[in-house]
This record gives structure tokens, C-alpha cells and sequence, in this order.
């Protein structure tokens, strides 16, 4: 049973890890600095509320690259004005907001408006909804691998990590990417990605930021559910490992992973059997301390992500933490589709969106019933091979 702690009893104890915050420790005499006690105290509460069953994660923090491909889609030109009029229609959707508890913004729309002139920012806290924002700058190819890759964007990302928080937000994602292959995920690419999300997650608790750690395993191939399953294991050991030796607080973070199925070229599993692995996979490596699990979709189509994580929340057993949702494409398909760019489809569009919201709010409580009569796109995959955003 997922439950809140009581954060101001949790604090009193002292009992913290070796989190290192502003080059003071949580042991000793940093127990009584105000400053650092404040920042601790805000990462765990932030953390638990984005997880909070009931509510999830809309990513709109696709790059200005990335967000041209989906425009182009629906043949609308990739332009400043109509990427901020995409994401005013998702962040002023009557009634979408009390399905979210967080949303993840690329730097432009951090700072962008709305047509009457208020910071987005504004829009999603007045809706109770945290602003995150998307701190790494991509991946490159780690040498010596057979096009393994490594997350780049630690330069500056201290500083970048404190503008943002003055902008608003209040907790950040990182995304490293993985493979399966013959010989893939080597381990210098596991050990590597992981160390590269565990010093993000550091700087960002450093700043006041939650951080997502999402370690992707791309859903690429042909291989079957049970590889899929060893491989996220392997992982996710060495992430939290990783996330450890860093002294990083545990309980103001959030684990952003893949969900257990089998490879694109590969026979689907009932989502049953996803949820099934997907949690074991979890109780494996996962530590309780962690407040909630916000999967992403990983090319999954609208309908497939909500019913596996829905599956997840049926699921009986051991599961002490919330299991819910950090969808981009899985959030946003059926919209665009219904949107393309014309003022007179926003009212269908936003009842898209909304429908895909709450769809995914109730797949947290596992009381989803089925799409019903679904909107174009809902069932559509959204699989991109080696998708980069």
C-alpha cells in the first residue's frame, strides 16, 4: 500500500543518508542548518506528490528538432508559435490538470506564455501541477562500443539546474539510453550510463530539484520478454548502486523506466504478462525508499501503455511504491491527430488530451475498463527505431 510519509517526523530523526547538499553532509552539524533541512524536506515532499496515485507525468519537453517531426506529421510548420499554441492547448485543457501531478518542459517552454501573456509556469501551478524540466542535451556514442551510447549535458548543469529552479521548476529529468543486442548492453555502457544518472541526480538535489532517473532500454529488436527482463534488471542494479555510491537521497527521487515487454519485431505479451515482469523486475532492484516508479511508454501506443500500467495496479503483491505515468507521445498522439494545427480542433483536440489524462489516472488506481470508443491515434504504435528526442 503506497503511503505519504510524515515528512517533519521523517526529518526529526536524523536518520538521513550521506546526501550532500551545498558541500555539507546530512550528518552531524549539517543536521542543524535551516537552508539544507528546507531543501530535503521539499525534494521528499515533491517527489511523493508527483507521485501521488491518481495523477502522473505529461513529457512536453521534446526538443525544438523533435517537436518538428511531430508537427510535420500533421503538416504544420515547425515554428516558435505554433509549438507554444500545441502546448498552450495541452496546458489549458478544462478538467486535464487534476489528472497530472508534474509536467516535464524543454527550456523554451520553461519560460513561453500563453496567447494572453501568462508564463506557463503560472498556468500549470495555479492547476496544482509541478514544472519540470529536461536538463540533458542528448546522447553521443560511447567510444569503444558498437554504438552504445552516453548522456552529455553535465556542462554547466549546476548553474543551468539553479536558473531553472528561479524559473519555477522543481524537478528535472536525464535520459540515458540503452540497448539490447547480441553483445548489447556491454557493461562499460551499463556502468557509464548509470554514474552518468547518478551525478546528475546529485547536482539536482544540490538545487532543489527532484531528478528523474530514467534509464531506457529501447524496446528495439526481436528479442523476447524474459532477455527484456534480465537486461532491466542488470540495470536498474547498477543504477541504484550508482545512485548510492553518490550518496544521492533516495526519497527525493523518482525512477523513470522502460516497461518489461518483449522487442518491437517480436509477438506481444498479454499486458498481464508485462505487468507481471515489470514488477518483479522492480521488486528485484528497487528500493522501497523510492516514492514512485513513472514509467515511460517507449513507442508503446496510447491504449497498449495505459492497459499494461493498468495491468501494474491490478497486480497483487509487494509494491511499495506508486506505479504510475511519464507519457510524451502516449499523451499527446490522438491529440495532434484531432488538432493539426487549426484553431477550430482545439475544442476536440483538448477532449483528446483529456481523455488520454484521466484513461492514464485511472490506469495508477488499476480501475481502468477500456478505451470504449478510442480517438485516432489511440491504438496506434508510436515505435521509433533508435528514438531520440
Amino acid at each position: 500500500m503506497w503511503n505519504r510519509p510524515n515528512i517533519t517526523a521523517y526529518l526529526s530523526t536524523g536518520l538521513f543518508p550521506s546526501f550532500r547538499g551545498r558541500n555539507k553532509t546530512m550528518r552531524g552539524e549539517a543536521l542543524n542548518d535551516p537552508t539544507l533541512k528546507r531543501t530535503i524536506y521539499e525534494l521528499i515532499a515533491n517527489a511523493y506528490y508527483i507521485g501521488t496515485p491518481g495523477k502522473g507525468i505529461l513529457a512536453a519537453d521534446e526538443s525544438t528538432g523533435t517537436m518538428g517531426k511531430r508537427l510535420s506529421n500533421i503538416n504544420v510548420e515547425n515554428n516558435e508559435s505554433n509549438r507554444r499554441a500545441f502546448r498552450e492547448l495541452l496546458f489549458t485543457t478544462p478538467g486535464a490538470l487534476q489528472y497530472l501531478s508534474g509536467v516535464i518542459l524543454y527550456e523554451e517552454t520553461l519560460y513561453q506564455k500563453t496567447a494572453a501573456g501568462k508564463p506557463f509556469v503560472e498556468v500549470l501551478k495555479e492547476g496544482g501541477v509541478l514544472p519540470g524540466i529536461k536538463v540533458d542535451k542528448g546522447t553521443l556514442e560511447l567510444a569503444g562500443t558498437n554504438g552504445e551510447t552516453t548522456t552529455q549535458g553535465f556542462d554547466g548543469l549546476d548553474q543551468r539546474c539553479q536558473q531553472y529552479y528561479t524559473a519555477g521548476a522543481r524537478f528535472a529529468k536525464w535520459r540515458a539510453v540503452l540497448k539490447i543486442g547480441p553483445t548489447e548492453p556491454t557493461q562499460l555502457a551499463i556502468t557509464e550510463n548509470a554514474n552518468g544518472l547518478a551525478q546528475y541526480a546529485i547536482i539536482c538535489q544540490r538545487n532543489g530539484l527532484v531528478p528523474i532517473v530514467e534509464p531506457e532500454i529501447l524496446v528495439d529488436g526481436s528479442h523476447d520478454i524474459d532477455k527484456c527482463a534480465n537486461i532491466t534488471e542488470r540495470v536498474l542494479a547498477a543504477v541504484y548502486k550508482a545512485l548510492n555510491d553518490y550518496h544521492v537521497l533516495l526519497e527525493g527521487t523518482l525512477l523513470k523506466p522502460n516497461m518489461v515487454t518483449p522487442g518491437s519485431d517480436a509477438a506481444k505479451v498479454a499486458p498481464e504478462v508485462v505487468a507481471e515482469y515489470t514488477v518483479r523486475a522492480l521488486q528485484r532492484t528497487m528500493p522501497p525508499a523510492v516514492p514512485a516508479v513513472v514509467f515511460l511508454s517507449g513507442g508503446q501506443s496510447e491504449e497498449e501503455a495505459t492497459r499494461n500500467l493498468n495491468a501494474m495496479n491490478k497486480l497483487e503483491g509487494k509494491k511499495p511504491w506508486s506505479l504510475t505515468f511519464s507519457f510524451g507521445r502516449a499523451l499527446q498522439q490522438s491529440t495532434l491527430k484531432a488538432w493539426v494545427g487549426k484553431e477550430e480542433n482545439v475544442e476536440a483536440a483538448q477532449a483528446a488530451f483529456l481523455a488520454r489524462c484521466k484513461a492514464n489516472s485511472e490506469a495508477t488506481l488499476g480501475t481502468y475498463q477500456g478505451g470504449g470508443s478510442l480517438s485516432e491515434g489511440a491504438s496506434e504504435s508510436l515505435h521509433v527505431k533508435d528514438y531520440k528526442y
